[in-house]
């Protein structure tokens, strides 16, 4: 991990992929045979990783040979943990100050069931002026690095406005990158609003966001073809435990850009929780290895 500053001797940087992780996790993930209800489960101490839709994008982003950089918002002891736990990863950090404690995201895999059990806090909640701090966090990064692809990542924490991903998405796109809005309602519908680049919810966001069904291939197909409407590039819906369905943009012209247009390769998703499927993200021109 090198963690982002603001000093001069910090290079201008053009494509790659910028995400935003407004509420991140300290992730203790625990492995055991089986749970047992009404008695004391003793476990071996968890795998602790730094945790968030967009600190896993950027992770698995880093892997495959990508430029990356995490944009998030880190208070107390656990944040610090954070930190730690990306040192030594090809992950750019650029943390905004909070005050309360990062949350801590706690998960349970039982290997005798192939089942999991996840307990997830909404986190603390943050004030207007942490909300501030993020944002000129975000949009001094796009200003500077200038990312092919810019993604608002996951839940917003108590406190922060449901428009927060939409100017994201317009700060994005104001300067020529793309935006991808992997979040929820009701956060997510505020964030196409002003339409997008790429959608990719999971086969509950996409109902939610269309209040159509979406829980078979045939479902996900129609939804997706629609939210071509929204997604200028393309949509891919997420049906657990296959790949997502990716319906073929060629419909619709792509939009110009003088940026570099890298695409993230179909990949295993590695979100907080286990047993998860595998994400897809496609874009114009050549795959990147």
């Amino acid at each position: 991990m090198r963690e982002a500053g603001t000093g001069a001797d910090e290079e201008a940087a053009t494509g790659g992929i910028l995400t935003v992780t407004p509420n991140p996790s300290l992730d203790l993930l625990h492995t055991v045979g089986r749970l047992v209800r009404e008695d004391a489960n003793r476990v071996a101490e968890p795998r602790v990783r730094a945790g968030g839709q967009g600190i896993n994008v950027a992770r698995v982003a880093a892997v495959l040979g990508g430029e990356a950089t995490a944009v998030t918002l880190l208070g107390g002891a656990s944040g610090d943990e954070i930190r730690s736990s990306l040192a030594g990863e090809a992950v750019d950090l650029c943390a905004a100050a909070a005050g309360a404690p990062t949350r801590t995201f706690v998960a349970v895999f039982e290997t005798d069931t192939g089942h999991g059990l996840l307990l997830n806090s909404p986190g603390p909640k943050r004030s207007p002026a942490e909300e501030a701090a993020l944002f000129e966090r975000v949009a001094d990064r796009i200003e500077r690095l200038r990312p092919a692809w810019v993604a608002g990542c996951g839940s917003l924490p108590p406190g922060f406005a449901t428009g927060f991903y939409r100017r994201v998405g317009f700060a994005a796109r104001a300067d020529g990158a793309r935006f991808v809005p992997d979040c929820d309602l009701p956060a997510l519908a505020d964030a196409v609003r002003d339409g997008c680049d790429l959608l990719v919810p999971n086969r509950h966001e996409a109902e939610r966001l269309t209040g159509r069904p979406a829980g078979s291939v045939h479902e996900a197909a129609l939804v997706a073809h629609d939210l071509l409407d929204t997604a200028r590039i393309g949509a891919a819906i997420t049906l657990a435990p296959t790949a997502p369905f990716s319906p073929h943009a060629s419909r619709r012209g792509m939009p110009s850009s003088s940026r570099p247009s890298p695409a993230l390769p179909s990949v295993p998703a590695t979100p907080s929780s286990p047993g998860s499927s595998s994400a897809s993200w496609e874009g114009p021109g050549p795959k990147t290895p």
